[in-house]
């Protein structure tokens, strides 16, 4: 099958309408938003007011992203902006579909680009996700420009990479991962060649120039410009403790260890952790990642690409950052070792390296 520019263009909207579909059937716009969703409105609405503190525990992006479009509704009804921030939120991940089939082709040809596109648009837990109101879509979105960035052969494009990194810690507090996942890649494909380090310079100094704003609002608020929520608690005893204000946190790896033990801490934190992270994204692939991921893994060790390798090289760093509802971000890389195991379905025959032609 020939895919002319015309075709992939009329095929991709088919695909963004047909995602959008199934991502309405998640939403009630009868409900207005109760939870953290409904925090990100109230703080849109302290940022009409010229209010731009932070919270501790969540990015100020999302917030930052839809404020200025509730100019656009004149009501006292909390529902009214609830819907109309479901509607942001769907057209920001029904255009992270788009940039998924165009970072596919830093991999694969058009098909199977497009492939890649359409599990991403049917994925049921992102476009559950989408509709909900939180930072899900706007940090998907900022990771897939990110990579694609990142793993161009034109060691220019880590400036606008990490740019993007920059909207990602933005949006959410751990984000700061994704500057050493960016920062290892770009170093990886241009094996450190002096003249990309000018290039790397210019967009570190961009990328603090970009974050700045937002650590000196924290180090205004809290006195410490790196202060997050967890910074004080990820370590703590027990849930009380976790949810509550009322304890004297300490929260620290070292304060556990000197109450509890070397090996109690090794077994919460590390074994249970790991643990924990693996059943999440055990269920996570639920129903059809389960079964082809795996052989996704297996074809892309099998037929070597050097891009594809460097994708897979950051998995385990992504892995090691997640926790429950961040796991989302795992998708990107989970649907092109789908993509993988369906070019092999598509294929005759069983010679991996008839799948690789770039």
């Amino acid at each position: 099958m020939n895919l002319t520019t015309k075709k992939i263009i009329v095929l991709l909207i088919l695909v963004v309408l047909i995602s959008l579909g199934l991502k309405l059937y998640y939403i009630d716009f009868s409900l207005p938003y109760n939870s953290d969703n409904l925090g990100f409105i109230l703080r849109g609405f302290s940022h009409l007011n010229g209010d731009f503190n932070q919270t501790p525990d969540k990015g100020i992006a999302w917030s930052l992203f839809i404020f200025p479009f509730f100019n656009l509704v004149e009501s006292d009804n909390l529902l009214d902006y609830s819907n109309l921030v479901r509607i942001i939120s769907l057209a920001v991940s029904s255009a992270s579909i788009p940039m998924m089939y165009i970072l596919g082709r830093r991999f694969f040809e058009r098909k199977y680009s497009l492939v890649a596109a359409c599990l991403f648009a049917f994925e049921p837990h992102l476009n559950y996700y989408s509709g909900i109101g939180l930072a899900e879509p706007l940090y998907i979105l900022a990771i897939i420009l990110t990579f694609y960035f990142v793993i161009s052969n034109n060691a220019k494009m880590i400036i606008p990479a990490l740019m993007t990194s920059s909207i990602i810690w933005w949006t959410r507090i751990n984000g700061l991962v994704i500057i050493m996942l960016t920062t290892i890649v770009f170093f990886i494909i241009h094996k450190r060649n002096p003249k990309n380090i000018k290039f790397y310079l210019l967009g570190l100094a961009l990328f603090f120039l970009i974050i700045s704003p937002m650590l000196i609002q924290r180090d205004l608020q809290s006195g410490d410009p790196l202060y997050f929520w967890y910074n004080d608690k990820i370590f703590l005893d027990n849930y009380d403790e976790l949810v509550s204000d009322n304890f004297n946190k300490n929260g620290s790896a070292f304060n556990y260890i000197e109450k509890n033990g070397i090996f109690s801490f090794t077994e919460r934190f590390i074994f249970q952790g790991i643990g924990n992270s693996i059943e999440i994204l055990f269920k996570l692939s639920l129903p059809y990642l389960i079964i082809l991921v795996p052989f996704g893994i297996l074809f892309s060790f099998i037929g070597f690409n050097k891009k594809i390798e460097l994708f897979l090289n950051e998995l385990p760093f992504r892995i090691a950052n997640l926790n429950t509802s961040q796991t989302l971000v795992i998708f990107p890389v989970f649907l092109f070792l789908l993509s993988m195991a369906t070019i092999w379905i598509m294929n005759s025959g069983f010679n991996p390296f008839i799948y690789y032609r770039f």
